[in-house]
């Protein structure tokens, strides 16, 4: 008998196992496969918990008198 083959026995076997494996994972509750409710809200930005960062966002680029650097990977000195 080649090395290679596989025996009547050890076939029976790996189904029993890979039958018994398949009917276990029919029974365990995988909760990521269904789809979750998605909440209704109404106005996701009244819900939103921290809105600070939209003021530094907008002033960004604000010229005023105080001077900051304003360095971006790649920059080609556009530095302010």
């Amino acid at each position: 008998m080649n090395s290679d083959s596989l025996s009547r026995r050890d076939f029976i076997k790996r189904s029993g196992v890979m039958g018994a494996g398949v009917a276990a994972a029919q029974m365990l509750p995988l909760r990521f496969l269904q789809a979750q409710p998605v909440p209704d809200i109404p106005n996701p930005l009244a819900q939103y918990p921290n809105r600070d960062w939209e003021k530094l966002y907008r002033d960004q680029y604000a010229y005023d008198d105080w001077f900051s650097w304003v360095c971006a990977p790649n920059d080609t000195h556009n530095c302010r």
